[in-house]
């Protein structure tokens, strides 16, 4: 999540071409995330697009997907993450310290 909110900006899914069809699949999460959060776990086919629910097990909200930024042959790095700078500085804050403010979280979870 991004600048303390419940806003995930970018999340990605896999692209699959299956029998002349392309297939979104979101390989997210794994078993034991989703069962330790709650998560429902996506189901894949292999024909019918399996992406993330939008409640988990409780019932609660936990994903929507509000914009899709494209297809990608590569991944679009530089892309990401310039749409994060301008994401950043539109809540008011400098680049530097909010991914100095990411990694201290990363490593106090870590450590715990």
């Amino acid at each position: 999540m991004i600048g303390g909110g419940n806003l995930l900006i970018q999340h990605g899914y896999a692209e699959l071409r299956i029998e002349g069809k392309w297939v979104h699949a979101s390989p997210a999460y794994d078993l034991a995330t989703c069962e330790q959060n709650g998560f429902v776990p996506v189901d894949f086919d292999g024909v019918h697009d399996a992406k993330d629910p939008p409640c988990n097990r409780a019932g609660k909200r936990h994903i929507e997907y509000v914009r899709d930024h494209g297809t990608y042959d590569d991944f679009p790095w530089e892309e990401i993450v310039s749409y994060r700078k301008q994401f950043v500085a539109g809540l008011g804050q400098e680049w530097a310290a909010f991914v100095e403010n990411v990694m201290t979280h990363t490593a106090e979870r870590s450590s715990s």
